[in-house]
């Protein structure tokens, strides 16, 4: 049987649970909210539609290091394969069923956040853009406030480049190369 990944982009409704299983294992879970957006008629507003509440959840690395770095609140890119789970409710006795989506990744939305990128072993291995730059408490010694930051900066809340400012390349060519990447 085939296993297709989905990929979802939304925001988290809450801080991830975590819960350590057999002492090594653990899993972490949260609420993603997906939706479609289009502008406002006239006052330039965005209205959500088609919006689509699921459980994420994950496992072993990838769920503690959702417990330290995601925040309710975040906008992210989450691929994962899409699970029916079954189960016996004790109370009703009844077949009772839901469907998660059980992430293989996860990442910030970089149309949202300038974040910079560490190893689990605490190594910076890609420094932040020019200007400020947000992250979600990932960053060995700092911890989170409630709103997930760091205590770094935000980032303005302009998506697009100022007048004579150059889009800084993410990837492949982005850093500072002769030649172009392709």
């Amino acid at each position: 049987m085939a296993q297709h990944s989905f990929t979802l982009t939304g925001n988290i409704g809450a801080d991830p649970t975590y819960h350590g299983v057999n002492g090594r294992n653990g899993v972490a879970r949260f609420r993603l909210c997906a939706n479609r957006r289009r502008p406002g008629e006239k006052d330039g507003t965005w209205i959500d539609y088609d919006t689509l509440w699921i459980e994420v959840q994950c496992w072993g690395r990838l769920a503690e290091h959702a417990r330290r770095c995601l925040r309710k609140g975040m906008s992210v890119l989450v691929v994962g394969t899409v699970v029916l789970e079954t189960w016996t409710d004790a109370e009703t006795d009844g077949n009772r069923s839901r469907i998660v989506l059980r992430a293989s990744h996860i990442g910030p939305d970089l149309n949202r956040y300038l974040t910079t990128s560490v190893a689990p072993g605490g190594e910076v291995v890609a420094e932040p853009l020019t200007g400020g730059w947000v992250t979600s408490g990932c960053l060995p010694g700092q911890e989170p406030d409630a709103r997930g930051r760091s205590g770094a900066p935000a980032v303005p809340d302009d998506s697009h480049p100022g007048e004579g400012e150059v889009p800084v390349g993410v990837g492949a060519g982005g850093g500072g190369e002769a030649d172009p990447p392709f």
